[in-house]
């Protein structure tokens, strides 16, 4: 029985091990659109205006592939203290890319459908959202909220795929910097939950705030150039 018990365990074994490793789906905040690259620091002076975009990839350390068919993303800024950075409200997000990686997509808002570059539906997103690897101090404004999802074939991101970008932040008019200070941005899942889901069946990703340092006018700044910064955070259960 021994015998027999072990054989079955190794034949698990070797069977789990030989199953992909799933992809882990990321978010990102890229600070400057004009720069290759995903850049997650950003040096802005007082009264500047910038465009960021959401991104979704994956953690490149597995070889499976993420599958969703929703994806409904809040934006949050303003986590050291509050008037840092502020938004246009007029200022609606357009859908990037990720509206074409399936063959229909609709604004998980307004349900009508949507290409890339289109203007999405802006909805408030609820209350403040803290990450888990900060001392909880909350992020004390935010942006709205905005959604997709794909009928019919599903979005799918993976390591092999160059980054999707799920919209042009909310700055075609722009985020604002209005005084000295550090601020992160970060997108994450409304009201505690999931970032995408498949089915109704909830995916969290990983989430990868960008931070902007406002400095005081007439201060030069360096262009732009930095790695994005891979190490993130799982978004946290529960509400915010």
């Amino acid at each position: 029985m021994k015998m027999r018990s072990a054989v079955l365990g190794l034949c698990v074994a070797a069977a789990l091990s030989a199953l992909p490793v799933l992809a882990d789906p990321v978010v990102y905040i890229d600070l400057d659109t004009e720069a290759p690259g995903i850049q997650s620091t950003r040096t802005a002076v007082v009264g500047e205006t910038f465009k960021i975009y959401l991104v979704l990839t994956d953690d490149g350390n597995g070889t499976g592939t993420t599958t969703f068919d929703t994806v409904i993303l809040g934006v949050y800024f303003n986590d050291v203290k509050p008037s840092v950075l502020g938004v246009t409200s007029t200022a609606f997000p357009h859908a990037g890319d990720l509206a074409a990686n399936s063959e229909t997509v609709i604004d998980a808002f307004s349900k009508q459908p949507i290409k890339p570059g289109g203007e999405m539906a802006l909805t408030s997103a609820q209350g403040t959202f803290v990450t888990a690897r900060t001392t909880g101090r909350p992020y004390l404004s935010t942006a709205g909220r905005a959604g997709l999802i794909a009928l019919g074939k599903p979005f799918s991101i993976s390591a092999s795929q160059a980054p999707a970008i799920f919209a042009e932040g909310k700055l075609n008019a722009g985020f604002r910097s209005l005084a000295t200070g550090t601020s992160s941005i970060i997108a994450a899942g409304p009201g505690g939950n999931a970032e995408m889901s498949l089915n109704g069946q909830p995916i969290r990703a990983r989430l990868v705030p960008g931070v902007v340092t406002v400095v005081p006018p007439n201060t030069t700044v360096q262009p732009h150039n930095d790695p994005a910064n891979y190490q993130g955070t799982t978004s946290p259960n529960g509400n915010n």
